[in-house]
């Protein structure tokens, strides 16, 4: 819906407006958990849930099964976990100093004074500019 206005919005005022979208497929995996507890406690989130997070990232274990074997058993050292109800949340919470950087760069379209020339859902980026 933000896309599909926000280029109605330029088009029908004569102007062009350029796309491009990245899908940033292995992000999730990149987040750093120490960045993000930081990020969270930075933005007045709750302690104790903070900390409640901190102890489900620090405690996961994960192994490879093989033709029905199962490998010895790793702890995950970064990333969120792809399909989690949280991840897509704990990941926009990860780039969004990205977005705001875009945002006092000045680059993008906005629409008033929102900035609708970035829009993320998950790990998938969409990038407007009219020029």
């Amino acid at each position: 819906m933000v896309f599909n206005e926000s280029v109605r919005y330029f088009t029908r005022r004569g102007s062009r407006v350029h796309c491009t979208s990245l899908e940033a497929s292995k992000a999730f995996d990149k987040v750093l958990h120490y960045s993000l507890f930081y990020k969270m406690l930075s933005r007045g989130m709750s302690s104790k849930f903070v900390r409640l997070m901190f102890y489900w990232y620090s405690n996961l274990h994960c192994a490879v099964m093989w033709k029905s074997v199962l490998g010895k058993s790793f702890i995950i050292q970064c990333g969120v976990r792809e399909g989690g109800v949280l991840s897509p949340y704990l990941f926009s919470l990860y780039i969004d100093d990205v977005v705001k950087d875009l945002r006092k760069s000045g680059y993008g379209i906005y629409v008033g004074n929102i900035l609708s020339g970035c829009i993320l859902y998950a790990e998938d980026i969409i990038l407007l500019s009219c020029s």
